[in-house]
């Protein structure tokens, strides 16, 4: 199958199967073995397996463009979001291996003035490497930032307090709204687009 007939496709967002086959094609076109150097040098694979990891597990889903794109069954628009989003996630992820790689890596050599050395700074780690109490923190720390600037509703950033503090379920929480599940998803969705940027700006205690 080429890429002109994935334009044809069927966007059923419940054929994780359709739609694993889409982005693998799509990374595979857009990082090639052979094309990265230095540290990432023969990770194209693990880039791209991970990239496919993380658009399948929310962040292709929190794309309200792709989403509109294939609810309507609009196979062009959906085919181009899809294609943003997964550049998205290999850049993300390409990121995070080079930055994951160079800290092993640092660990080998002896720290001088000469050497200089690596910040451990909360954000060169991998926010599930975290004690479970820092991401607490870190999570609702960012909330209340991104409800003092705008950028999370209060409805929303309470919907998430609730799922991490109280640990209740989607479906408890759309029943209590009165809503579907659907709509709490949207709306966590809406919440995973910009927590990450938020992340990046708090300070968290020791």
């Amino acid at each position: 199958m080429n890429i002109n007939e994935l334009s044809g496709l069927s966007y059923d967002l419940g054929d994780l199967n359709q739609l694993a086959m889409e982005i693998d094609i799509i990374c595979r076109r857009k990082l090639r073995d052979g094309v990265m150097d230095g540290v990432l040098a023969g990770r194209e694979p693990e880039i791209r397996q991970d990239a496919m990891i993380m658009l399948l597990h929310g962040f292709l889903f929190g794309n309200l463009k792709y989403m509109e794109a294939a609810r309507k069954g609009d196979h062009h628009a959906a085919y181009c979001q899809l294609e943003f989003v997964t550049s998205m996630a290999l850049r993300y992820c390409k990121i995070r291996l080079k930055r994951k790689l160079i800290s092993e890596s640092a660990r080998h050599f002896e720290i001088s003035e000469y050497t200089g050395g690596t910040c451990k700074h909360l954000m060169d780690l991998d926010l599930w490497d975290l004690p479970e109490s820092v991401r607490m923190q870190m999570t609702q720390s960012s909330l209340r930032l991104g409800v003092a600037t705008g950028q999370i509703s209060e409805g929303n950033a309470r919907i998430v307090d609730m799922i991490i503090v109280s640990q209740m379920s989607v479906e408890e929480i759309a029943n209590r709204y009165k809503i579907t599940r659907g709509a709490v998803y949207q709306r966590l969705n809406r919440v995973r687009q910009v927590l990450p940027k938020l992340i990046a700006r708090i300070e968290v205690s020791s």
